[in-house]
């Protein structure tokens, strides 16, 4: 026995394993419940309330850099309305999920008991977490639907078989990812939503099961996107030295992170961060002109002699139409003495 703070603490007691007794909705009937219980149910309620809020947080962020960044010629690309989309539904959504924190099926009451009355509150917090299910599964849509449009412009300069089959296969990763979605959201709005007074043990263990599947599938489907991705750029990049341009850029931190975000081990699949990186991976690649065939590797050789190099430096690789004067020398190419 020691004494702590006045308690005398006993050594064989663990005071957050004991039983106590709610009182059922009768008023009569005993219902026995520990601290253990309470403690997880506040654990699960602090850590999604810390969830939803960084994506609130990070949705806004990200939406106002891609609103102030982006410049206005390009706000009616494809890519861009579907990522400022994603965003939006994604911040709505988050809204909404945080709204169901203070709702019937986030009270510890309801939940220990499994007890739902009838009335404005169930109904609310029932419309409620159905449309946060809606909202979940069209994120999901405009997501893959950018990262399908990404690769399909990435893999423009491949041969067209080769554009054809991966471009086919991001597709049928989607379309899969989307229907076990799909199944998902509608088990979860008729089942444990708008069904929970029907609800059986076996429809619970099915719903279980589908979401397990849904979460592989999903981290698969983003791990393909970004192999893609990640791939495309390398090639890039070796593109790049053989167009003398071996300065470390934008493009070889994003491959590093991408590499690195690969194999690190994650607990949440980064569908934004991998959308807005595809869609900064290809505006750069874009702006560098790496994308463009072999065949003009000439011709954007000099072009980016022209944007790039100082005025003493531009006729470097480039024909001389004059001969140099006498007594002067020309300036050395660094790309030969290495």
């Amino acid at each position: 026995m020691a004494a702590v703070d006045g308690y005398t603490i006993n050594t064989m007691f663990d005071p957050y394993t004991q039983q106590f007794d709610l009182l059922a909705p009768d008023g009569r009937t005993p219902v026995s419940v520990s601290v253990a219980d309470i403690l997880l149910f506040q654990a699960s309620s602090t850590a999604n309330g810390i969830i939803y809020g960084t994506q609130i947080g990070l949705c806004a962020l990200l939406l106002t850099i891609l609103l102030l960044m982006t410049k206005s010629d390009k706000r009616r690309s494809p890519v861009f309305l579907l990522n400022a989309t994603a965003l939006l539904l994604l911040l709505v959504r988050t809204v909404l999920a945080c709204v169901q924190l203070n709702g019937m099926f986030n009270n510890f009451y309801n939940w220990r008991l499994f007890y739902y009355p009838s009335g404005p509150a169930l109904h609310h917090a029932m419309r409620v977490s159905a449309t946060t299910e809606v909202f979940s599964f069209l994120v999901n849509v405009t997501i893959y639907s950018s990262m399908v449009l990404q690769i399909h412009i990435v893999c423009c300069t491949l041969p067209r078989w080769q554009q054809k089959l991966v471009v086919l296969g991001c597709v049928f990763a989607a379309l899969l990812s989307l229907s076990v979605r799909l199944t998902l959201t509608v088990m979860n709005i008729k089942w444990l939503v708008f069904g929970l007074d029907t609800l059986q043990l076996w429809q619970n263990d099915v719903f279980n099961r589908v979401a397990s599947a849904n979460n592989i599938i999903s981290v698969i489907t983003i791990a393909f996107y970004s192999c893609v991705f990640v791939v495309k750029l390398a090639f890039a990049i070796v593109l790049r030295r053989k167009l003398r341009m071996k300065q470390f850029g934008p493009m070889q931190i994003i491959f590093i992170m991408g590499c690195q975000t690969l194999f690190v081990p994650r607990k949440s699949t980064p569908a934004l961060l991998r959308m807005n990186l595809a869609d900064i991976s290809y505006s750069h690649l874009r702006d560098r002109h790496v994308l463009c065939h072999p065949r003009h590797t000439a011709k954007l050789l000099r072009a980016h002699h022209r944007r790039h190099l100082p005025a003493p430096l531009r006729h470097v690789g480039q024909r001389q139409h004059h001969p140099p004067q006498a007594g002067r020398r020309l300036p050395r190419d660094p790309g030969r003495e290495q």
